[in-house]
């Protein structure tokens, strides 16, 4: 629920070094960009392929929330 408050500008997953074992872990990189003032809320769910996604599960929530005072 950005609110057009913010934008995703760029995403990027960079791999583990683990010379390429399947299943190996990484980290997701993504640019957040301010378009206005206000607050918004970025929600991501912890899960693997397999998992089955669930909304209302929040054991593997990660929430931020994030207050754009000033956009110059």
């Amino acid at each position: 629920e950005f609110n057009n408050i913010i934008e995703i500008s760029d995403e990027n997953f960079i791999a583990a070094k683990t010379n390429n074992l399947v299943g190996a872990g990484g980290v997701a990189e993504f640019k957040v960009k301010a378009v206005n003032q206000g607050e918004a809320t970025i929600k991501g769910y912890y899960i693997r392929p397999w998992m089955k996604y669930d909304e209302e599960e929040t054991e593997n929530l990660v929430q931020y929330k994030i207050k754009v005072k000033n956009r110059k």
